[in-house]
């Protein structure tokens, strides 16, 4: 579906310019440097196969995946002590959704920026804790893929939707990168760039879709509840729906 529509996908690697992590006593200079390899693999991989699609996984596979992680880390909380290397800064999307061409999963393209390009679909699982909360999202075509939302702050102005279960969300320029040597996820690093949407909204698909025509009232409550939701003095970057955006 990307192709003809003018999407410019160009690769953002380059070397890391940090190291974070929690205190945590076990991480010692050696496996710093271990990490710091693991990721400069990481990018020659990238490097390697970018502008690939590589083949899904099965929904019920990703899933199943994702349960485990969760329930690795209710059993060892060494797992949730997540090392993050930071990369080069990138800007944030300003542009809005009814500007953005759509995409399909089966569109992504390993190491591309798909810059003026927006994925949307639902969260299939309740997001992980940790420094960066991974969850599954499924398109309408049925395919699904991981999505790890970095800074995403429980106190800070980020809509807590984001990371629930059935949740329908709008990812902004989505960048598909590895995250692993044998795994590949969307990256997002600006929780800015996911909107929710409600199951009423223009840009949700037609599978989604809740048919509130016939109940004005309904809608009218819907719409009343997104708004008392989302208080007006916090709709800054990081609050993450715009009624009017469609």
């Amino acid at each position: 579906m990307s192709s003809g529509t003018g999407i410019e996908s160009s690769v953002r690697l380059q070397p890391s310019i940090a190291l974070t992590a929690t205190d945590d006593p076990g991480l010692t200079d050696h496996t710093v440097r271990r990490i710091i390899v693991q990721h400069n693999e990481l990018q020659v991989k990238t490097v390697r196969c970018r502008g690939q699609k590589p083949t899904l996984k099965p929904t019920k596979e990703l899933v199943n995946e994702h349960l485990l992680y969760l329930r690795q880390a209710d059993s060892n909380t060494s797992v949730m002590n997540e090392v993050n290397l930071l990369e080069a800064a990138y800007s944030a999307s300003i542009k809005r959704l009814n500007t953005l061409a759509k995409l399909s999963i089966s569109d992504l393209k390993i190491g591309s920026h798909h810059t003026g390009g927006v994925l949307i679909g639902k969260n299939l699982v309740d997001a992980s804790n940790g420094a960066t909360r991974r969850t599954i999202i499924q398109d309408s075509c049925g395919d699904a893929i991981r999505l790890h939302l970095c800074n995403y702050g429980p106190k800070g102005p980020h809509d807590p939707r984001l990371i629930l279960k059935d949740t329908i969300i709008a990812i902004k320029d989505p960048y598909y990168i590895f995250i692993t040597k044998d795994k590949a996820a969307v990256k997002v690093d600006h929780p800015s760039n996911l909107i929710v949407l409600p199951a009423f909204g223009h840009h949700v698909p037609s599978i989604w879709k809740k048919d509130l025509s016939a109940d004005p009232t309904e809608m009218n409550a819907i719409a009343d509840s997104f708004d008392n939701e989302v208080p007006k003095d916090s709709r800054t970057i990081g609050r993450l729906y715009d009624l009017f955006d469609w």
